[in-house]
């Protein structure tokens, strides 16, 4: 059975999809039994940012079919581990779900590029899809490799 990753941030239009995306490919690519999801803490009806689609395209990554989606504790709790784009947000998790594996994608955190340039969300897509490899590649020395 496929095992979920989980990526959440505050909207989920703007990070977490391009997470999703990265991470898919990086999973396919690496034989991975893993699928990605994202979700919202906020999540308002909506599809991706139009500046993260583009960002993510010009990866080779395809998101403009991403519909937000709202954080549900049965989601939660089907994932077997939740990222989140900041330390607050891991924390505020971890606190409801004690149980889950729940962490920041990053030690700094990622910042959210909404309203920003096409240069801040460029800068959000590359810090993004550098800690998704990372993640890959942990996951395929402890699972796949």
């Amino acid at each position: 059975m496929r095992k979920t990753i989980l990526f959440l941030c505050t909207g989920n239009t703007c990070r977490s999809p391009m997470a999703e995306g990265f991470a898919r490919e990086e999973f396919q690519k690496r034989g991975l039994d893993y699928d990605a999801k994202s979700a919202g803490l906020s999540a308002d009806e909506g599809g991706a940012n139009e500046k993260s689609i583009r960002m993510a395209a010009e990866y080779g990554v395809d998101i403009s079919h991403h519909r937000a989606t709202q954080l549900t504790v049965e989601m939660a709790r089907e994932a077997e581990r939740i990222y989140t784009m900041t330390p607050a947000q891991a924390y505020l998790l971890q606190r409801m779900l004690p149980d889950k594996k729940i962490l920041p994608l990053t030690e700094e955190g990622i910042a959210d590029p909404f309203g920003g340039s096409e240069e801040v969300y460029r800068q959000c897509a590359k810090e993004i899809k550098k800690a998704v490899e990372a993640l890959g590649e942990e996951l395929y020395e402890t699972d796949g490799g």
